[in-house]
């Protein structure tokens, strides 16, 4: 939706009641007008889609026990952390940005091992490599960067998905990784973790979408 700019005159007391308004929802005074105008008029903005999705996320993960949300962090990022059971008390810290208007990718993941332990973060960084091969094979491509302790994944846009059912695409996706990844940690040595990964994953494919 393209944008342009606007002279608007407006009352001192209305910019001060925007502006308080907008600094407690992260944002900024043009975007939260924009949001109002769009709202009285019945119209979706990209912005008001981003929120959601969020809405989305937050209402299927936020109860689910495993996955804690964190404080939104602006219109267009959320974060969430989640406990791994193994020594030296490990968190994931999930970082999901959404994109807006692209039509082909929903957004970004970012999933980080918040460690300073060595093998900690080796561990980590093997289970990141071994589930971008995996989805090399069952999606037919890569779309993840490994560093250390670290996986940046970007999230493809299924067809005709958007508003609440991307958001449910997306919130499946985190937890299916979450599982995976606690369920490396379970099993750290077993050479049969790798299929059992895959086994998961092919079954979330049998009712999601790829994303």
């Amino acid at each position: 939706m393209q944008k342009s700019v606007y002279s608007l005159v407006l009352s001192d007391e209305v910019v001060t009641r925007i502006d308080r308004a907008a600094y407690a929802m992260k944002t900024n005074r043009s975007s939260l007008i924009n949001r109002i105008l769009a709202e009285y008029l019945s119209m979706s903005t990209p912005e008001m889609q981003v929120r959601e999705v969020f809405e989305a996320v937050e209402a299927l993960l936020g109860s689910s026990g495993s996955l804690r949300l964190l404080e939104r962090q602006g219109e267009g990022q959320m974060a969430l952390r989640s406990a791994i059971a193994y020594k030296y008390n490990p968190t994931a810290r999930y970082q999901l940005e959404l994109f807006g208007a692209d039509p082909d990718f929903a957004g970004r993941l970012r999933v980080t091992l918040r460690t300073q332990n060595a093998a900690l973060l080796d561990h980590a960084t093997e289970f990141f490599t071994v589930w971008d091969e995996l989805e090399r094979r069952l999606l037919g491509v890569s779309r993840s960067e490994i560093e250390p302790g670290r996986l940046t994944r970007t999230l493809a846009r299924p067809e005709d998905c958007a508003g609440e059912s991307l958001g449910a695409c997306i919130a499946g996706y985190i937890r299916l990784f979450d599982n995976a990844l606690k369920h490396w940690f379970d099993r750290l040595g077993d050479p049969h973790a790798p299929r059992e990964l895959a086994q998961s994953y092919r079954e979330h494919l049998k009712s999601n979408p790829s994303i």
